[in-house]
């Protein structure tokens, strides 16, 4: 079902070095860092606080696509957040004001985990998305040297999961009249 919704990839790290459009910020917050086919992802170690990644050149229509999905291993010892940044052709960036933050909801146990960003109720998530920046373990504690990986970012349309079709739920009601009836 997942098929029916539009999705853009913003960052998928399938080739071994490939930041697929993504800049490390000038700070040199993030160390030892790199892309590989053979996970598909981006992993890195942070050298500072507040590491940095960044894509702009960007030109995709907000009210289309309103969620953001982020799958990222955070270091088991982390207690830091995470904070994503934008701007856009109404509200340039990225800037304070427009930014969101995860923090309770993080999982840190160096796996793996999808977390879906709505950004639908965010005033400036207005016009064209033009630049997109993501501060992976965004205080104090990333200085301490910790690690993250990251598998994919993408700009998924609408609710990102979406209703099922009134013809699959005919189908479903039907398929459970008929196993019904064979009892």
């Amino acid at each position: 079902m997942l098929d029916r919704v539009r999705t853009i990839g913003l960052g998928e790290f399938d080739h071994d070095g490939a930041l697929d459009g993504w800049t490390l910020s000038a700070n040199g917050h993030i160390i030892n860092s790199g892309s590989s086919s053979l996970t598909s992802t981006f992993s890195a170690m942070t050298a500072g606080n507040d590491p940095v990644l960044q894509r702009g050149g960007l030109n995709i229509d907000t009210n289309i696509y309103d969620t953001i999905e982020v799958r990222i291993g955070l270091d088991a010892a982390s207690t830091s957040r995470f904070e994503m940044f934008w701007g856009t052709d109404s509200f340039p960036g990225p800037a304070g004001g427009q930014s969101v933050r995860l923090v309770d909801e993080l999982i840190r146990d160096g796996n793996l985990h999808t977390y879906r960003l709505n950004m639908s109720d965010e005033a400036a998530w207005d016009g064209n998305l033009n630049i997109l920046r993501i501060d992976p373990l965004a205080d104090g504690d990333a200085q301490a040297g910790r690690s993250f990986e990251i598998d994919y970012i993408r700009l998924v349309e609408g609710s990102a999961i979406p209703e099922p079709s009134g013809a699959l739920l005919s189908l479903l009601g039907g398929v459970l009249v008929f196993a019904r009836r064979r009892r």
